[in-house]
């Protein structure tokens, strides 16, 4: 019989890490999560309170929060707490080809309104490493949201892989 596939946590490069094994010719799982957030190119938000909402501006926080910058035409706002949401992000690939998507992230979580006092400082970290002028539309045009993801999935050419939260904050973009 065949041995079992042992996991590893050390992330070394060619070794198996949280059950998928990691290629030393290329970046990590992690690695290519962190490239998506850097070059998304489209990004939604579903919840249970309403409709599939389109973001802007996403970006993966320090604290491992994800700010999203959703439209006020289609507003977000919940009562209350948290409520259960998805995030879907979309790598494309340049040009046309039949295989436009190059990478997709699905984060799995709660979402909630960014606290009025949070927003200007969110702003100023966001902008810091993307100065997207889209930004400049949260406080009026936009509402900036907050995504405590409990699971990160990237789907990509390779598969699809289950990828350890801690592992995607400490990776750089490839």
């Amino acid at each position: 019989s065949k041995p079992a596939l042992q996991c590893s946590r050390k992330g070394e490069a060619g070794k198996v890490t949280d059950g998928v094994k990691e290629d030393s010719r290329g970046p990590t799982t992690a690695e290519r999560v962190r490239t998506v957030f850097t070059r998304a190119t489209a990004a939604s938000l579903a919840t249970d309170d309403g409709p599939l909402r389109k973001c802007r501006v996403p970006h993966l926080l320090e604290s491992g929060d994800i700010a999203l910058s959703i439209r006020n035409e289609n507003p977000y706002s919940p009562t209350g707490s948290a409520v259960p949401a998805i995030l879907e992000l979309l790598d494309h690939a340049p040009g046309r080809g039949r295989a436009s998507v190059r990478a997709l992230v699905w984060l799995r979580g709660h979402a909630r309104v960014a606290a009025p006092q949070q927003v200007r400082r969110l702003l100023d970290v966001i902008a810091a490493s993307n100065p997207d002028p889209a930004l400049l539309d949260v406080g009026h045009e936009d509402t900036l949201v907050l995504l405590s993801a409990e699971s990160i999935v990237l789907a990509d050419s390779t598969g699809a892989s289950l990828v350890d939260h801690s592992r995607v904050l400490a990776a750089q973009p490839d």
